[in-house]
């Protein structure tokens, strides 16, 4: 199975290599969308085996299974990349995929060591901005934020 991924992932990763590196919006959407296959993929994979990060995702299971928006909107790329990234680091074949998302074809020097650093460099990254796995409701509730303000009719 994670073989299976791997390929898929790698399609993807040429994809995104044959788009021209410029500031075209249109090459950054395509490019963005990718990313996001990407790494919903390995996401998908993660949740199916139930790799837990700090109780991370299974306390927000009646969450997931009511498809709560709040929740959705809290499950964004950048909380699903922490995840898989946190999953990389004990879990092989999570590893192994991260790995071939980070690869590039020029560089054949690639190795293990290096992709753990990348994978540490980009953890602290997204920690830096905030980026985890607990999700506070009051944070993604915008229905209620917008009523706050809106003034009261007679």
């Amino acid at each position: 199975m994670s073989n299976e991924i791997i390929t898929k992932i790698v399609e993807l990763k040429q994809k995104i290599e044959q788009i021209p590196d410029s500031e075209n919006f249109d090459d950054l959407k395509e490019l963005e969308y990718f990313d996001l296959e990407i790494v919903n993929i390995i996401y998908d994979y993660c949740f199916k085996r139930n790799y837990s990060i700090d109780g991370f995702p299974e306390k927000y299971i009646e969450l997931i299974e009511n498809n709560d928006e709040d929740f959705f909107d809290f499950l964004d790329f950048d909380t699903k990349y922490y995840y898989i990234l946190k999953c990389s680091i004990t879990k092989i074949e999570v590893f192994e995929m991260i790995k071939s998302y980070y690869i590039s074809p020029k560089d054949i020097n690639y190795q293990d060591d290096d992709c753990r650093k990348d994978i540490l460099i980009n953890i602290e990254q997204l920690e830096k901005e905030n980026i985890n796995l607990v999700f506070n409701r009051a944070d993604y509730n915008h229905y209620e934020s917008l009523t706050k303000w809106r003034p009261k009719l007679p």
